[in-house]
């Protein structure tokens, strides 16, 4: 019987727990700028992903991106569970979100239209976030006056601190929040336009929606993630790269000089406006060869003494998130690598870098065998690259930011697991159904047609 590749796709089962995992990372500013507790949303999660799991009856079975995921998870909330580790509010925070995410890779199974819906989802949501950062930064009044006052009280100090010394507007307590949900839709973005292959009818929009999330990551005044994604986007346009077709090559070579005088249209803007004053200050620092710790935010005090308190306790190290006990700054070190060493030692640092490393190499070898091989839809090649660009993004601003110790960090990651997770999968149905279906009959010419008559 034929068997029709899109019909095949389309019906693969979903259960929803990429659909609620997106919904509470979309909602995640609530709970620290209202002050809900995380343990509810992480409560209802659960719950309401049981009862999608036991409604529809689909699991699928265990696959090495989840099983590296869930040992990553039980590893580190191993250690936060010991009796050197830091017993604060936080740690026991983290390590319910490592937990109910490991749960929650686990039971996924997502097809490609629900894929889309929250690829689509994530786009709109970034443009939200994305032109609330660029009001806020062009209208502060309205922050102060009609969002401050509502906020709790420890987010109105969080913000009124960090306002003060240059960052953008603070999302659910944090600066980097905003960066993150603009990353996913970033990627998604320039996935669709340099791996696509009729790109005429999504360069106006997708430039549009560029620009606008390049001048909120501009204006959120955070150097790292900026730098970062730009590291991203490079390994993606190379990967995107195919000298044989010289076309596909001028055309995305067209597209990257698109993005970047977009990038330095709005760097320009925002010095002229006097609102790029860290990254101003960064390439000052740069030109003037003045590496210190005003260029570095006080990152090379914070990796001596993380060092030096490696080679205290090379093996074991001081205890998982006892880092902040040590410094006057009461900071993570800002480079997750370092702090692993740090409180972990040689053991703990391999017991947990190994699966990390690994789901960024499953990642990097399901796209690198969907561009290959040549077969895949562009919804499913997209879905790939950005499962994989995450990945990589947060494995590169882990060597200059704690994101590790994030309280939204296992809710990034795992919905990027999931992501390179559902497109193998896809891939996978797509490639079956295409080998299932009959060979097309050669045509005949005039004089083979009239003999067989």
């Amino acid at each position: 019987m034929e068997m029709n590749k899109q019909h095949i796709v389309n019906t693969i089962k979903n259960n929803g727990i990429l659909t609620i995992s997106v919904i509470f990372l979309l909602t995640n500013y609530i709970y620290k700028d209202f002050d809900i507790r995380f343990a509810y949303g992480y409560i209802v999660m659960l719950v309401v992903g049981a009862i999608l799991i036991i409604a529809g009856r689909t699991i699928r079975p265990f696959t090495s991106s989840k099983i590296w995921f869930v040992i990553l998870a039980v590893i580190c909330s191993g250690y936060s569970i010991l009796p050197s580790a830091n017993k604060g509010e936080t740690t026991s925070a983290i390590t319910m979100s490592m937990l109910a995410f490991a749960v929650l890779v686990i039971c996924s199974k997502t097809g490609m239209k629900e894929s889309k819906v929250i690829l689509n989802v994530l786009d709109i949501a970034a443009l939200v976030i994305a032109g609330y950062v660029i009001l806020i930064a062009i209208r502060p009044s309205f922050y102060w006056v009609n969002i401050y006052p509502n906020l709790s009280k420890t987010v109105q100090l969080q913000a009124y601190t960090l306002l003060r010394i240059g960052y953008g507007v603070p999302i659910g307590g944090s600066t980097t929040y905003a960066d993150y949900v603009i990353a996913f839709a970033l990627f998604r973005n320039v996935a669709r336009l340099i791996f696509g292959k009729n790109r005429d009818k999504l360069t106006v929009g997708i430039a549009v929606k560029l620009g606008v999330y390049l001048i909120a990551i501009l204006f959120e005044n955070r150097r790292s993630e900026l730098l970062m994604i730009l590291v991203c986007l490079v390994v993606m346009y190379f990967m995107s790269l195919d000298r044989r077709h010289r076309a596909d090559f001028l055309n995305k070579v067209s597209a990257l000089v698109l993005i970047a005088a977009i990038g330095i249209f709005g760097f320009i803007l925002l010095i002229n406006s006097g609102r790029a004053a860290r990254l101003q200050q960064t390439v000052a620092a740069l030109v003037s060869n003045s590496f210190d710790d005003q260029l570095t935010g006080g990152r090379f005090t914070l990796w001596e003494k993380a060092f030096s308190l490696f080679k205290a306790h090379p093996l074991t190290g001081i205890g998982w998130e006892r880092f902040i006990t040590h410094n006057q700054y009461e900071h993570d070190v800002h480079n997750t690598y370092l702090q692993w060493l740090c409180e972990t030692g040689v053991v703990g640092f391999v017991l947990i870098f190994i699966p990390y490393m690994n789901l960024l190499l499953i990642a990097f070898k399901n796209c690198q065998k969907i561009l290959k091989e040549e077969k895949a839809s562009l919804d499913v090649t997209v879905l790939a690259i950005v499962g994989f660009a995450m990945q990589l993004f947060y494995a590169l601003i882990n060597i200059i930011d704690p994101a590790f110790y994030h309280l939204n960090f296992f809710c990034f990651l795992g919905i990027a697991v999931i992501m390179t997770d559902s497109s193998q999968h896809i891939y996978e149905s797509e490639a079956g159904a295409q080998l299932q279906q009959p060979a097309k009959p050669e045509k005949q010419g005039a004089l083979t047609e009239a003999w067989a008559k």
